[in-house]
């Protein structure tokens, strides 16, 4: 997802899952075929490797971690206040778009 290389994440349903998996295979792609996760409801964006949770933290920290960055720069370029009022609704804000 954060590199410039060709590829593509997309979600699918587990009753669909051997189905697009057999489409992807006749057209020769089933070695480039990796599971990597499954959508939850919940805050937590949950990394694990060999049944251990490596990495585990809420969304809403990540989005600010994120946009870190942005936000200094904001406080620099624009109307300092403006910029602390969006960061802050960053935190407080629940997120509801597809993740």
């Amino acid at each position: 997802m954060f590199s410039e290389e060709l590829g593509a994440v997309i979600q699918v349903r587990a009753a669909d899952r051997e189905a697009v998996e057999a489409v992807l295979a006749q057209h020769g792609l089933a070695d480039c075929v990796h599971y990597v996760g499954q959508a939850v409801s919940g805050d937590r964006f949950v990394i694990t490797a060999n049944g251990q949770t490596v990495f585990s933290e809420s969304r809403t920290t990540l989005r600010v971690w994120w946009a870190e960055t942005t936000w200094q720069m904001q406080r620099l370029r624009d109307n300092p206040e403006c910029a602390d009022q969006e960061h802050q609704a960053k935190s407080t804000t629940p997120i509801r778009a597809l993740m």
